[in-house]
């Protein structure tokens, strides 16, 4: 087992971790380097830690379509088209709703001039959590 020591955090990789929770120790603070067990945890902690505000309608739409681009990564193509629709499905509303809503949770989160397309946005997340799950 291959554990560092970063202040009052312990740094494990993924398989040392989850051996690590099967023992009977119980760390504190443990981050696992690489993939969580879900990447959904990571789109949330990622949205969070960014200041999305999670009572937006939008954090979870996004939470959606970030999970679905990164399932079907041709899908940013077809934003309007497939993207939204799929995210309207599943939140029983509709595809115009869930585009306002997303772009509000990017304009309340993003300052005045930096603001990304809800598409530029979409894509730069699930590219972020892809490559860290990757590590």
């Amino acid at each position: 087992m291959n554990i560092q020591f970063e202040g009052d955090k312990v740094i494990l990789d993924k398989v040392d971790f989850i051996k690590l929770m099967g023992g009977d120790i119980t760390p504190i603070q443990v981050i696992a380097k690489g993939p969580s067990l879900n990447v959904e945890n990571d789109i949330t902690e990622y949205l969070d830690g960014n200041g999305f505000k999670r009572h937006l309608k939008g954090f979870n739409f996004l939470r959606i379509a970030i999970l679905k681009c990164m399932e079907d990564p041709s899908i940013m193509s077809r934003v309007t088209k497939e993207l939204y629709p799929y995210v309207a499905a599943s939140a029983d509303t509709t595809s115009s709703k869930v585009e306002r809503a997303i772009r509000h949770s990017i304009e309340i989160t993003f300052p005045i001039f930096e603001k990304p397309t809800n598409s530029e946005f979409i894509a730069l997340v699930a590219d972020v959590i892809r490559l860290k799950r990757e590590i």
